[in-house]
């Protein structure tokens, strides 16, 4: 599990790895994101809440880095 300190709180993706959808937990507002795959070209953009769940089934397995708006960055494994 990929963790990251953000106003205090953990951000944290699971599951990871994954293969059907990833669940973003401890975001303290809705942010705005973009997902990039391990060469860095930039896959999709969007919005995502609390305990939100994303959609990754039409992914190539992979190792992805979610960019949210205020600059932190998590990694995840698509399986």
């Amino acid at each position: 599990m990929e963790d990251l300190t953000l106003n205090s709180k953990n951000i944290t993706i699971f599951p990871n790895p994954s293969s059907d959808f990833i669940q973003i937990s401890g975001l303290t507002k809705t942010e705005k994101y973009i997902l990039y795959n391990i060469l860095g070209t930039k896959i999709r953009n969007g919005v995502i809440s609390d305990n939100e769940k994303m959609d990754i089934q039409n992914l190539t397995k992979g190792l992805y880095f979610l960019k949210f708006e205020n600059e932190h960055t998590i990694k995840f494994i698509k399986e």
